[in-house]
């Protein structure tokens, strides 16, 4: 999945763009991946996940692409933003240092939730909790 929502933000395209969003350590690792990635001709840049709830947010659009990094998966920023995302219309990419993390279920509840959605648009039957 991740691989074939990279396809669309290459540089010369004005289609999506990727963002790689982490706190702290995970934010300086994200800004590397980010650079990494620009200099493979991908159009993408590295957010704060802490400035993304005070205007950083209205930049991510649908299609887009969100690598969020976080060493325990229990940041509380980046927790909350995943929601964000999710509404947004982007796709999100967990790197997250071990399993069970808060970020972990989060993600596993919107994908739930989001299948469900997918599965009522087209009426299929014995999608009820």
């Amino acid at each position: 999945m991740a691989a074939e929502a990279l396809r669309t933000c290459s540089a010369g395209d004005r289609g999506a763009a990727a963002w790689v969003l982490g706190v702290g350590k995970s934010g300086k690792v994200g800004a590397r991946l980010a650079a990494t990635l620009r200099s493979m001709a991908l159009r993408c840049s590295s957010l704060d996940t802490n400035e993304l709830f005070h205007g950083d947010l209205g930049a991510i659009g649908q299609g887009d692409v969100c690598f969020v990094l976080s060493q325990s998966g229990n940041t509380r920023e980046s927790v909350a933003a995943l929601a964000h995302l999710e509404r947004k219309g982007a796709h999100v990419v967990l790197l997250v240092g071990g399993p069970g993390s808060a970020m972990e279920i989060e993600a596993r509840r919107l994908n739930e939730i989001r299948a469900d959605a997918v599965a009522q648009e087209v009426e299929l039957a014995g999608t009820a909790p």
